[in-house]
């Protein structure tokens, strides 16, 4: 008991210790999609949950409308796989497996939009690593509307499109005639719109790095829920650089899957570990008054109801009295 340290050491040992790290909050962030729905739509969309420009910037992405499935032999898709000749295995794969797919040409991160996360980026220096860059992956990565994966890693895609295939059918005698496996990098020099896109969205990715930017993929695409083969071209892509996935296509709405992430807490208007809302704090203390104020007209009415029993209460013994004599 002699050996127990008094309140006075325990104190300075408490002083002495390191406090637990704090985590910086994000005060800006940029996002780019081609849906504006998931910019706009009422209590889901990013710019409706954090709707400040000043910290949340929505770049929407061009796209076609009602995008529908090309042909090979059609225009556009005709002239954009031109480019690969014939040494794309998985474009090769695809070819032999179906008749068509979703380009859409004037869809993806073109010049204009890096240059635009560029300035963003200049305009935003003074905040260092508490800014974020999301991006949604279909026809904003990518220039297609969805893709074709199989399940487990990438290495067994081509024996998987084997499988799909009936035996001793052309289509199944056409993929076992491959010589080379799938990679990932044949994914997404297909989906990514080629070799010179592909540099610049990854050079894209590189300047965020190096600017201490966290970089998202919030995407709806059902592959990104848990996928291996998705997860595979994702790192082949970033290559080392760190990046987060957010799967989002559980209805809820891009904005209200970024308010559940701790770090947006600032950009959302989230106040307090409580995670509640300025608007609402607000609003709940005016509750508060609204209920005070009612107890006291209450109590004011209360009293106001004994006098008057009591006057008629006096008034009634008078009278008996004056009855009495």
């Amino acid at each position: 008991m002699d050996n127990e340290p008094t309140d006075e050491e325990l104190s300075d040992l408490l002083a002495l210790m390191p406090s637990p790290p704090v985590e910086k909050l994000y005060e800006a962030a940029i996002f780019f999609d081609n849906d504006t729905n998931n910019f706009y739509e009422p209590k889901k969309g990013v710019c409706e949950v954090c709707p400040e420009d000043d910290k949340m910037r929505c770049i929407p992405i061009n796209e076609t409308k009602n995008i529908q499935k090309c042909k090979w032999d059609e225009e556009p898709l005709k002239s954009y796989i031109k480019q690969f000749g014939n040494e794309n295995i998985y474009l090769n794969a695809l070819r032999i497996l179906y008749d068509s797919d979703k380009l859409d040409v004037v869809s993806g991160i073109q010049d204009y939009e890096i240059s635009t996360l560029n300035d963003w980026i200049e305009e935003t220096e003074n905040l260092g690593d508490r800014r974020a860059a999301i991006f949604d992956w279909d026809r904003t990565l990518t220039m297609f509307e969805g893709l074709v994966l199989g399940r487990g890693s990438v290495r067994n895609l081509l024996q998987q499109f084997i499988k799909m295939t009936p035996l001793k059918s052309a289509k199944h005698d056409s993929l076992q005639d491959f010589t080379k496996e799938i990679t990932s990098e044949d994914i997404l020099l297909y989906l990514l719109g080629g070799e010179e896109r592909l540099a610049k969205i990854r050079e894209m990715f590189q300047n965020c790095y190096t600017n201490q930017i966290s970089i998202y993929i919030l995407t709806n695409n059902g592959l990104a829920k848990d996928n291996d083969s998705y997860s595979e071209i994702l790192a082949k892509l970033f290559d080392g650089i760190p990046y987060t996935l957010i799967w989002s296509g559980d209805g809820q709405g891009k904005g209200i899957h970024l308010k559940k992430i701790a770090k947006f807490k600032k950009i959302c208007g989230i106040v307090g570990t409580g995670g509640k809302n300025k608007k609402l704090s607000r609003r709940s203390s005016m509750s508060r008054r609204t209920k005070s104020k009612r107890k006291r007209s209450i109590r004011r009415s209360t009293k106001s109801k004994r006098k008057r029993r009591s006057r008629r209460s006096r008034r009634s013994r008078k009278s008996r009295r004056s009855n009495i004599s």
